[in-house]
């Protein structure tokens, strides 16, 4: 739809307002879902990003509690019959500019499988580093990717996947997709559940933390006018045999349990 508005299009000008509808972020989420168990929401939300309109799409509830998880993913994300199955395909299918398709899917798995730069990703498909910019930068047009540039080195940026839900369908189902299709599907995410964890709840993890860092954190908290060591406060532990508190001192009299030294 975006293509109305540009080149030769009829509705080249016309546009008068460019409204951005994102995501919902974590927090948003759990309270849409109606989750409130932190770290049910946390891996929903590592699942299935915040796009609102999956709920209606999942026939089993939301789950309560982390036990609840594998249950709600076997009636929904990785049921052979849900909508939402092959969810990832429907979204770089309706994306026109990717025309290679199998192209595409191999720069996505890779980026989902932690190789974040060009040239990590070039290796492992094999190709020369040239040969996989053109890709790059239409999942980065197209909105699939993100990227960050180094702050310490020009020229090296890295590259994330936006959308949590085409990173967890790379790397859980499509792996194992056969066995899914088949319904094997206890055992088959048994298998996946350490890649769950290192491929997708980490990285999830970090990339919560920086976003709440970027939104919600003091400006003191990550701000180069930081009051020197000597002003900032720090807390004295009582000695054994007194009621433990914390007061506010000086490091000169800061005293230290020397059990816990």
């Amino acid at each position: 739809m975006a293509t109305l508005l540009t080149g030769t299009q009829a509705l080249r000008g016309r546009a008068t307002l460019d409204l951005v509808i994102e995501a919902f972020d974590y927090r948003t989420a759990a309270l849409y879902w109606g989750i409130s168990d932190y770290e049910t929401a946390f891996t929903v939300h590592a699942i299935l990003g915040g796009t609102p309109g999956y709920r209606d799409l999942l026939p089993s509830p939301p789950p309560k509690r982390p036990r609840d998880i594998a249950r709600w993913l076997e009636a929904g994300p990785l049921n052979p019959s849900s909508a939402l199955f092959r969810e990832d395909d429907y979204l770089l299918t309706e994306e026109r500019v990717l025309t290679d398709r199998a192209l595409y899917h191999s720069v996505v798995t890779e980026i989902a499988n932690g190789r974040r730069t060009q040239s990590e990703i070039a290796a492992a498909l094999g190709r020369d580093q040239r040969a996989v910019q053109f890709p790059i930068k239409a999942l980065e047009d197209t909105g699939f990717v993100t990227r960050t540039d180094d702050a310490l080195r020009d020229r090296r940026p890295t590259y994330a996947l936006t959308d949590p839900i085409i990173r967890f369908h790379h790397l859980i189902t499509r792996p194992a997709l056969a066995r899914f299709e088949d319904r094997d599907t206890t055992a088959a995410w048994t298998d996946a559940n350490t890649a769950f964890r290192t491929h997708i709840l980490g990285p999830h993890f970090e990339h919560l933390a920086q976003e709440f860092t970027r939104r919600h954190a003091s400006p003191t908290t990550h701000s180069a006018d930081d009051p020197p060591p000597s002003q900032r406060p720090c807390f004295t532990t009582q000695p054994a045999g007194h009621n433990t508190k914390s007061t506010s001192s000086t490091p000169d009299e800061t005293r230290m349990d020397p059990r816990r030294s």
